[in-house]
C-alpha cells in the first residue's frame, strides 16, 4: 500500500480529489444511499455504537451490543487519539477523522442486516485497533517531525480502505441472486485470508511507526546534545564577555563615548569640517613619513569642536577592516581627564574594544596588571600595554586625535609626546596623531618647533568665519522665530548677523 501524504484544508467548489485521503472517502462513498450518506456525514464517536435503532432494540436483551462496544473500543480510543494529535495542524483533522468515523459507522449500520457478520465484523475492528500504533506513546514526537505523522497517517488511512473493501462484501451479497446470508458466507470466507493481510500490513504500519519514532528519538537526542553544547558555549562566551567588561572597565573611569557624543552635539551642523578639507592636511593624512600633525589655537577657538569633527571624518575613512581612530579629549573642567594614566588607560580600552581575533594573551595580560579585575594598573604597566595594543599586526593604521594635552599637568604632556615619540621611532607602530591645543607651555613649545610648516595650523578669523556666520545666523533666526528677538526693521537681522560675528574675533 503506497504512502500517502498528510492532506490540507480545500477551499471552493468542489473538485478532483488530490490526496489519498480524499480519494479513500469518495471510494467508500460509492453506491451509499442518501440514508447511507447521511450517517457517514453526521458520523461521532459517541453515535457510533448505536447507528440505527433496530440494531439497539435487536441485541439489547442479550448484552451484544454492549460486548461489540467493548470490542470496538480500543480502535475508537485510538482513532480519538489520533485526532487530537491533527489538531495542531489547522483542519487537518476533520478531513481526516470524518471519513474514519463516518466508513466505520456505516459498516456497522449494514452489517445488521446480516446478523452473525455483525459480530464476525466487530471482532476484525477490535483486532484492528489491538495492532494499531498507539499514538499516545508518540505524542511528543508528533508535531516535530514529518516522517513521523506520514508512517501514523499511512496507518490510519488504511482503516478507509478496509471498510471500503468490507462494504463492497456486503454490497454483493445483496445484490447476489442467492439467499442473502449464504452469498454473505461465501464471500466472508474468502474476505478472510485477505484480512490476514490487512492484519500484516497493520502491523507493518506498527513496526514503521516505532522505527521514525526511533530515529525521532535519536534525532531529539542528538538536537538536545548539540543544543546543550550550543547553550553552554553560549554561558561560556557570556561569562567571557562579562569578566572582559569588568577587565576593561579597570583600564579607565572615562566614560570617553559621553564626552565625544557632548561635542557632537555642540557642533553646529555644517561647521568645523574646513579642517579635514585643507589641502595640507589631506597631504599630511597620505604621507607615510609625517606621523603627527599640530593644531594651534587660542581658548574658546573651538579646538575640541574641531577635534572631534576630526574624530568623524577619520572613523568614517577608517571604517575598512584594520584601520582605527581612537581619540582622547582632555578637559579642564573634569580633573579625572588630567591624570596621564587615564589617558592611557582610555586608549587602551578603544584599542581592545574594536579588536578582531583571538585577544587571549592580551586579556591574560591585563588579567595580570588588573589582579583578575580587581585594581587599575599602575601608569608604566598601563603605557606598557598600550604599545602592546599599538603594535597589534592586526592594524594597517591607528588614527590618534589628542584634544588639549597643553591641560595637563607638565609631566603629563612631556609624558604624552615621550609615548608618541615612541611609537613614531619603530616600524612595529603604524600610527598618525592629530593634536589640538594652545601653543602654551615650554613643553608643547619645543615639540612644535620641530615640526614642519606642513604638519602645523594655526587656526585663523578665515578658517573659522564661515562656521561663525553660520553659527550666528542659526542662532538669531531661532531667536525671531521665537519671538526672543523683535527687529522692526528686517533688513537689520543681516547687520547684527555680521557685527557678532566680526566681533567674535576668532572664538
Amino acid at each position: 500500500m503506497a504512502s500517502n501524504a498528510l492532506p490540507s484544508a480545500t477551499t471552493g467548489d468542489r473538485r478532483k480529489p488530490i490526496s489519498a485521503w480524499e480519494a479513500a472517502q469518495n471510494r467508500f462513498l460509492e453506491g451509499l444511499s442518501d440514508n447511507e450518506k447521511q450517517l457517514f456525514e453526521t458520523a461521532t464517536p459517541e453515535n457510533l455504537y448505536s447507528s440505527a435503532n433496530s440494531l439497539h432494540g435487536k441485541y439489547i436483551a442479550d448484552s451484544r451490543l454492549r460486548a461489540i462496544q467493548q470490542k470496538l473500543q480500543p480502535l475508537v480510543d485510538c482513532v480519538e487519539d489520533y485526532g487530537k494529535a491533527l489538531d495542531v495542524f489547522a483542519n487537518a483533522s476533520s478531513l481526516l477523522l470524518c471519513p474514519l468515523w463516518g466508513s466505520l459507522r456505516v459498516l456497522i449500520h449494514t452489517a445488521q442486516k446480516y446478523g452473525k457478520y455483525l459480530d464476525k465484523l466487530a471482532d476484525m475492528l477490535a483486532r484492528i485497533g489491538d495492532v494499531l500504533p498507539r499514538f499516545r506513546v508518540y505524542e511528543a514526537l508528533f508535531p516535530n517531525h514529518d516522517r513521523l505523522r506520514q508512517a501514523l497517517s499511512d496507518a490510519y488511512l488504511d482503516i478507509i480502505r478496509f471498510c471500503t473493501d468490507v462494504k463492497s462484501i456486503f454490497a454483493k451479497a445483496s445484490k447476489s441472486s442467492l439467499k442473502r446470508a449464504f452469498s454473505c458466507k461465501i464471500l466472508w470466507k474468502s474476505f478472510g485470508s485477505q484480512f490476514d493481510e490487512y492484519l500484516t500490513q497493520f502491523r507493518r504500519h506498527r513496526q514503521n511507526v516505532e522505527k521514525e519514532a526511533g530515529l525521532s528519538h535519536m534525532l531529539e537526542a542528538k538536537e538536545a546534545r548539540e543544543l546543550e553544547l550550543s547553550e553552554r558555549a553560549l554561558r561560556r562566551q557570556e561569562a567571557e564577555k562579562v569578566k572582559r567588561e569588568k577587565l576593561l572597565q579597570c583600564l579607565t573611569p572615562l566614560n570617553y563615548r559621553r564626552q565625544h557624543r557632548k561635542l557632537q552635539n555642540l557642533r553646529h551642523p555644517g561647521t568645523a569640517v574646513w579642517i579635514t578639507q585643507m589641502p595640507k592636511f589631506s597631504s599630511w593624512v597620505e604621507s607615510p613619513d609625517r606621523p603627527c600633525f599640530w593644531c594651534l589655537g587660542i581658548p574658546g577657538a573651538g579646538k575640541s569642536v574641531i577635534a572631534s569633527s576630526v574624530v568623524d571624518s577619520m572613523q568614517l575613512q577608517y571604517s575598512s577592516t584594520g584601520k582605527l581612530c581612537c581619540y582622547y579629549y582632555c578637559d579642564y573642567a573634569d580633573l579625572s581627564t588630567l591624570d596621564i594614566s587615564t589617558v592611557f588607560g582610555t586608549l587602551c580600552h578603544q584599542l581592545l574594544s574594536h579588536m578582531t581575533g583571538s585577544q587571549a594573551k592580551l586579556m591574560e595580560r591585563l588579567n595580570e596588571l588588573t589582579e583578575e579585575g580587581k585594581s587599575t594598573p599602575d601608569k608604566q604597566d598601563l603605557l606598557d600595554f598600550l604599545y602592546l595594543c599599538l603594535s597589534r599586526p592586526q592594524w594597517k593604521e591607528i588614527f590618534l586625535v589628542l584634544d588639549g594635552i597643553d591641560e595637563l599637568p607638565s609631566e603629563g604632556q612631556s609624558e604624552v609626546l615621550q609615548m608618541l615619540q615612541h611609537v613614531n621611532s619603530g616600524e612595529k607602530f603604524r600610527v598618525k596623531t592629530f593634536i589640538c591645543s594652545r601653543r602654551q607651555g615650554s613643553v608643547i613649545v619645543r615639540a612644535v618647533d620641530k615640526l614642519s610648516d606642513d604638519c602645523l595650523h594655526d587656526i585663523r578669523m578665515d578658517d573659522v568665519r564661515e562656521d561663525i556666520s553660520a553659527f550666528t545666523r542659526a542662532i538669531v533666526e531661532a531667536k525671531v522665530r521665537s519671538s526672543e528677538l523683535h527687529l522692526q526693521d528686517p533688513s537689520m537681522q543681516d547687520e547684527i548677523i555680521i557685527a557678532l560675528a566680526n566681533g567674535a574675533k576668532d572664538m
